[in-house]
């Protein structure tokens, strides 16, 4: 949660009246709203390509690479009463080893206990998929963080409740992780009509188990409609364009990404003085742009499962299963616009029914209902994943049992290849 963080204007008169009131502020820290939010809100996942439009893949050494990233120079207590200076020495931003090295220090430089690094990119894009391979140090008082904030923060006016122009100009933190937290990672949006002050902030989290020992890549998918939140290619949270105006929705014109590494703060909590150096590790930055591929519909496919083999619509007659070497009549379906930006896929004159997820999936409805009605999500290595009519995803089952429509997330074994 990035409650004040706040990109600073150096010059802004009125600059030591809002640190006097950050001093002042309550830090709630999470209001979580419900996963599923209005119906209504919903439109279903695109077809869409992925464009890669700009990335950092850290393969150099030094500093960051100054045509991509600047250096946030300040002083401790400037946002969220953190505790940390951000410089620009290689001690605390540098590139080493194929990735970059955000480092929190105790060393007392200049006379700040604490030192550490904030990088902003210097471009921003509006919409796309916006994702990073990370590593967060474990420690209390670490708090790292990718997140976006607008190029622009002044296109909405000013925020008498906080004295600047935040949370009006809105702010997309793609994943936070708190060190005494260890292992949840949140991701949340703020904006004038949902924000921590009045008690109804949007975020979500979910537990990555080995968060600050291994990779993971934490993304975000931004569309006029919606946001969603990733880890590891699986969706853990979603906010919806509400459609009530920008007090809502400023999501929709150009943020910049954000990387640091905070100490202690409102959220961080007092850092353990014992633990330092620390370090947020990053392998890539990547923004795709993504495009709406309508292209599907109409067109006949197979589906080719994880295990390397199609699925096969058994004529009508078993339960579909995903285990056919090769591919033919039965392995063949033409996808329909069943509306609503849903698909169906027929085979043999007959449709694909997810059974609502309580059985096996069949092929052999006549007409088109609710449980033969799909959304058609890509992911961002091509493949496509189902999401039946219940939620749930459709599985393979890897081949050894009939395809069922039960799964919560679009991991291997329900995730498909298609010609």
């Amino acid at each position: 949660m990035r409650i004040f963080q706040i990109k600073w204007a150096k010059s802004v008169p009125w600059a030591m009246s809002l640190l006097a009131m950050l001093g002042t502020v309550s830090c709630k820290k999470e209001t979580t709203i419900a996963e599923n939010q209005i119906d209504e809100w919903k439109t279903a996942a695109r077809a869409v390509t992925y464009n890669l439009v700009w990335s950092d893949e850290f393969n150099y050494s030094g500093l960051p690479n100054s045509q991509k990233w600047s250096h946030e120079i300040w002083d401790p207590g400037r946002v969220n009463n953190e505790k940390q200076a951000y410089t620009n020495r290689l001690e605390n931003t540098r590139v080493e080893n194929g990735h970059l090295v955000i480092e929190a220090r105790r060393d007392w430089h200049n006379g700040h206990e604490y030192t550490s690094g904030r990088l902003n990119s210097k471009v921003g894009w509006t919409y796309g998929r916006m994702e990073a391979r990370v590593k967060v140090p474990a420690g209390w008082g670490t708090w790292p963080a990718f997140w976006l904030y607008p190029n622009d923060e002044s296109k909405y006016g000013w925020n008498n409740t906080t004295n600047y122009w935040w949370p009006n100009c809105g702010e997309i933190d793609i994943l936070e992780h708190v060190g005494k937290d260890q292992n949840q990672v949140h991701g949340s949006v703020h904006s004038r009509d949902y924000y921590f002050r009045i008690g109804n902030q949007r975020t979500g989290k979910t537990y990555v188990g080995d968060a600050t020992t291994a990779y993971h890549v934490y993304a975000v998918e931004w569309s006029p409609d919606r946001i969603d939140f990733f880890v590891d290619n699986n969706k853990y949270y979603t906010v919806y364009n509400d459609y009530s105006g920008w007090g809502s929705w400023p999501f929709n014109h150009d943020f910049h990404i954000i990387l640091n590494l905070a100490v202690g703060g409102d959220w961080g909590g007092d850092p353990d003085p014992n633990i330092w150096p620390r370090r947020m590790e990053v392998d890539y930055v990547r923004v795709y742009k993504m495009e709406n591929n309508q292209s599907i519909i109409g067109r006949t496919i197979t589906l080719k499962g994880n295990n390397n083999q199609f699925v096969s619509g058994q004529n009508g007659e078993n339960p579909v299963i995903c285990n056919r070497p090769n591919a033919q009549a039965w392995e063949q379906f033409t996808v329909v616009d069943a509306g609503n930006g849903k698909v169906s896929l027929r085979s043999m004159n007959k449709y694909l029914s997810s059974e609502n997820g309580n059985g096996p999936m069949t092929c052999n409805r006549p007409s088109i209902g609710d449980w033969e009605k799909f959304t058609w999500e890509v992911m961002p290595d091509g493949k496509v994943a189902l999401r039946g009519n219940n939620g749930k995803y459709v599985s393979s089952e890897n081949g050894v049992n009939p395809m069922t429509c039960q799964r919560d997330n679009p991991q291997a074994w329900e995730t498909f290849t298609f010609n």
